[in-house]
């Protein structure tokens, strides 16, 4: 599968190898990430060709595909719950969520097969999102490697 991406300030399209683990994630209007000459550039989906192909030669793979995770999909791990996080982290990221509308740190976690997400990293943030009554995640899919921000 590849698919036509723009890049900001750019009016032309340049196309991108889709790796099997992201292609369920891809559509029309998802921003990626593209792994180009320049190093990685995001960039906005304006075609999607359905080929069943392996990556063809010269073309530069899409690397990460942006989506929306509800909440209440993350798995906490028992590492995570057997050392709470310290209350003034947790303050801190709720304070920084209402100045800006959006956490200021990323939230790693891993894609588990039942589509679930297990939270590798931003224990804290994902608490302060919990308190704030964050409905939805925005998810960097980076294979079965996820960096999420949280949305309200």
């Amino acid at each position: 599968m590849t698919v036509d991406v723009k890049h900001r300030g750019c009016d032309r399209k340049y196309t991108f190898y889709v790796p099997e683990l992201l292609r369920p994630h891809v559509s029309v209007g998802k921003t990626v990430l593209c792994d180009t000459k320049h190093g990685y550039v995001s960039g906005i989906i304006c075609d999607v060709h359905k080929q069943t192909f392996n990556n063809i030669k010269g073309h530069k793979n899409i690397v990460a595909v942006r989506s929306v995770v509800r909440l209440n999909r993350i798995v906490i791990p028992e590492l995570f719950i057997a050392h709470p996080v310290k209350e003034e982290k947790v303050i801190k990221q709720m304070k920084s969520f209402n100045k800006n509308n959006r956490f200021n740190t990323r939230v790693e976690g891993k894609q588990l097969s039942n589509g679930r997400v297990l939270l590798t990293d931003g224990y804290s943030t994902y608490r302060a999102a919990q308190r704030l009554n964050c409905q939805e995640l925005l998810v960097w899919v980076k294979g079965r490697q996820l960096l999420l921000n949280f949305r309200k």
